[in-house]
């Protein structure tokens, strides 16, 4: 008897396209700071702070259900704010020294 080889193809299947998808912007009823979105502000951050990701102390986490917002990120005494959109395509990230 031939071994049943459909379930094993739909379970690869699945899980790539599980792994490939994007985490959403957290709604209202999510915490906006959970882990996996907490790293990834880290991580975004990381190229303008100069510091690694998990140095970065993420707070005043602002994101719309569209995905757009601000955080600040500190690192070393300094703190940034950081912006991203996702108005016209992929997302666009920027920080810069926060004022004083």
């Amino acid at each position: 008897m031939p071994a049943d080889i459909s379930s094993p193809i739909v379970a690869i299947a699945l899980a790539v396209t599980t792994a490939c998808t994007s985490v959403p912007p957290p709604s209202s009823s999510a915490p906006q700071q959970s882990w996996i979105l907490q790293g990834r502000y880290q991580l975004a951050a990381s190229g303008y702070t100069g510091c690694l990701p998990d140095q970065n102390q993420i707070s005043n986490v602002t994101v719309d259900h569209d995905g757009n917002g601000t955080w600040n990120a500190a690192c070393k005494g300094k703190i940034y704010l950081c912006s991203v959109t996702r108005e016209f395509g992929p997302a666009v990230i920027s920080c810069a020294p926060a004022a004083p």
